[in-house]
């Protein structure tokens, strides 16, 4: 969900102040999306969290009323839980390089550390396009 912390980012953005100079509103915008790829972490956590209670339940349920069906959709549940485990470990990678964008970045000085901005920058692009 890169592509779309960077429009949620930039949408925010649309409230800072006309005052900022260039850096400073960058430096803002990187700090949103550090803020936007915390609340997909949160959120893809919760998701993956229901999924798992969910299939827990279903298997609990089967089990308690022999029902063949219920267990089947327990152990799917499961499956499906399972995969999207990986989407907080996605939201984890994204959030890490953005911290590593803003850290590189400096209001006043721009950007400090070059060869880590940029290598982050592409490797946030680059997780977006798959």
């Amino acid at each position: 969900m890169s592509y779309l912390s960077l429009l949620i980012a930039l949408f925010m953005m649309s409230k800072a102040p006309a005052a900022l100079t260039s850096n400073g509103w960058t430096d803002r915008y990187l700090d949103n999306l550090v803020g936007v790829e915390t609340f997909f972490l949160t959120i893809s956590w919760w998701i993956f969290g229901i999924v798992l209670a969910a299939a827990i339940v279903f298997v609990i349920v089967s089990f308690l009323k022999h029902s063949e069906g219920l267990f089947g959709f327990g152990m799917f549940s499961g499956c499906v839980a399972l995969t999207l485990l990986t989407l907080p470990l996605w939201e984890y990678l994204t959030l890490f390089l953005a911290k590593n964008m803003a850290s590189a970045f400096d209001p006043v000085l721009g950007i400090t550390n070059t060869s880590e901005f940029y290598i982050n920058l592409l490797i946030f692009i680059l997780i977006g396009i798959g």
